[in-house]
């Protein structure tokens, strides 16, 4: 997650799966979906490493719209309203 000069944040989050049939999982067409219509998703970051798999804890960082899709990396923005 970055921060921005205005004091908004940025962040990069890794799409599921890997390849090229990896934007048909349901998950990443909904992430499509919400990109079209500039519907906010609620944005959870994870505190540990992925090898944890019990009561990994989450920040919750907020709201944000999906401004980018960059190879199997999704831009978010963080969402302020109108």
């Amino acid at each position: 997650m970055r921060s921005r000069t205005d004091g908004s944040w940025t962040f990069e989050y890794c799409q599921e799966g890997h390849g090229d049939d990896a934007r048909a999982l349901f998950t990443n067409r909904a992430l499509v979906r919400c990109a079209e219509d500039r519907v906010p998703i609620g944005v959870f970051v994870q505190q540990a490493p992925n090898d944890s798999r019990i009561h990994v804890p989450h920040e919750v960082a907020g709201l944000a719209l999906v401004r980018d899709w960059v190879g199997e990396k999704v831009v978010l923005d963080e969402y302020r309203g109108r």
